[in-house]
C-alpha cells in the first residue's frame, strides 16, 4: 500500500504532526534505517549516526525521571516491524519521517508521575511523524519554550510511504 499523507498545522504549539496507528504487540522486533542507535531529535543528533540499527519495542524507549515522549528516531528510510519468526510488516519512506514505537501512548506518558504507573498496552503504538518538536516540547508537563527552528512549522509538512508485508 502506497501512502501520500500532507499534514498542514494550523499552529506553532503542536508537539508533532504525523500519522499513529496501533500495531500488534507480537511484532516486537524492530529493525531501521534512520539516526541511531539511540533516542533522537531534529535538535538531539550528537553522539548518533545514519545505520542500519536493531531493538525490540521494549527497548526503545528512555527511562526518564517524569515519563514523557521517548523513543524518537529520525531520518527514517526504512522500518520493519516483525515477530520470531521473521514475519511483519515493512515501511519505506520518501521525505522526512521520523518514528516511535512503544506500547505506551503520548497520553499514558504525559499522564504518569513515575515509570510504575505506566501500563504497557496491548498493542504497539507506532508513530510515523513529517516533523516532530525538538527536545523541551512540553510531554513532561512544562513548555521550556523549545527554539523557533526546532518547533513544528505553521507550513505544509509532506511524506511518502510503502507499506508492505514482510
Amino acid at each position: 500500500m502506497d501512502i501520500d499523507a500532507t499534514f498542514t498545522p494550523k499552529s506553532d504549539a503542536l508537539r508533532r504532526a504525523g500519522l499513529v496507528c496501533g500495531i500488534d504487540s507480537t511484532l516486537k522486533n524492530v529493525d531501521y534505517y534512520a539516526y541511531g542507535p539511540w533516542e533522537n531529535y531534529c535538535d538531539r543528533k550528537d553522539g548518533v549516526m545514519i545505520g542500519r540499527y536493531s531493538a525490540t519495542v521494549g527497548t526503545m524507549s528512555e527511562r526518564y525521571i517524569k515519563p514523557q515522549t521517548t523513543g524518537g528516531r529520525e531520518a527514517l528510510r526504512e522500518l520493519v516491524l516483525s515477530d520470531g519468526k521473521g514475519f511483519g510488516v515493512k515501511i519505506e519512506t520518501e521525505g522526512d519521517v521520523s518514528f516511535s514505537a512503544l506500547p505506551y501512548t503520548d497520553a499514558d506518558l504525559m499522564n504518569a508521575q513515575h515509570a510504575w504507573e505506566l501500563t504497557p498496552r496491548p498493542y504497539t503504538v507506532l508513530h510515523l511523524d513529517a516533523r516532530h518538536r525538538g527536545v523541551g516540547n512540553a510531554s513532561c508537563g512544562q513548555d521550556v519554550d523549545t527554539l523557533p527552528q526546532y518547533r513544528v512549522p505553521n507550513e505544509k509538512q509532506h511524506y511518502k510511504l510503502r507499506i508492505s508485508a514482510k
